[in-house]
């Protein structure tokens, strides 16, 4: 990977894809996929839409723009680097393609980059679908929330227990110690009483990366993943798996 000033490379461009800065700011770039061929990468799909994913554990982030088809793995270390360089500016982002480089342009900045080989896993497979109870919660108030019963959680499982009824949320943890934290927020919801577990760091990880003041989760039993998407923007999706508590 190297970072080049005001100089010309003979990379062919892509369709002229263009992001702002703003568009990657949902994902979390610093978790990503540990892939069993040993490498580390980003995975972009260019197929009707750009879609970016990135997993780690327990958790998938995906965030889609509108595109051609067109798959590759950028490297874990081109995406941190392109993510401080872009800081909170608001140029454009163009991408260029040609065999196995990438070529991104901001401002006056030119990044080049190998690409990985190989093949992405599947991620659409872990992708619930058909979610019937969707609640819309405060980011700000759901984040405060987990982050105090993050506190008297236990280092190993960090697990808090979500319950919900109409219109109300009850955060749960307690630690080895037998001290326990609870809390109700008011949300929008009419769907049915669930019960469910999980990891509130992976919870806290896509809370942290998200402006939005609304977020939305849809939720099966307490044996299904969670999806978190935003209210009137279902392109960005975070997928993390419930926990036994």
């Amino acid at each position: 990977m190297q970072t080049v000033h005001a100089q010309e490379k003979k990379l062919v461009q892509f369709s002229g894809v263009i992001l702002h800065a703003d568009s990657l700011a949902p994902l979390p770039f610093v978790n990503v996929f540990n892939v069993s061929r040993g490498y580390k990468g980003t995975y972009s799909d260019f197929r009707g839409f750009f879609s970016l994913v990135v997993g780690v554990g327990d958790t998938i982030r995906i965030a889609s723009l509108g595109f051609k088809k067109q798959e590759i793995i950028i490297p874990r270390k081109t995406i941190l680097e392109c993510q401080h360089l872009l800081g909170d500016g608001d140029e454009p982002l163009e991408l260029s393609l040609s065999g196995n480089q990438i070529k991104l342009n901001f401002g006056e900045v030119e990044l080049i980059s190998k690409l990985v080989e190989g093949k992405f896993p599947d991620y659409q497979r872990v992708i619930p679908k058909g979610h019937k109870n969707t609640l819309i919660v405060s980011r700000e108030l759901l984040q405060a929330s987990l982050q105090r019963a993050a506190i008297l959680t236990t280092e190993k499982f960090k697990g808090v227990r979500f319950s919900l009824s109409n219109n109300k949320i009850t955060i749960q943890s307690t630690n080895a110690e037998q001290e326990e934290a609870q809390e109700e927020l008011e949300i929008e919801y009419n769907g049915e009483a669930v019960e469910i577990g999980f990891n509130v760091t992976y919870l806290l990880d896509v809370l942290a990366n998200i402006k939005n003041s609304d977020i939305q989760i849809s939720l099966g039993d307490a044996n299904s993943s969670a999806v978190i998407t935003l209210p009137k923007a279902e392109s960005f999706k975070y997928v993390v798996m419930p926990m036994r508590i």
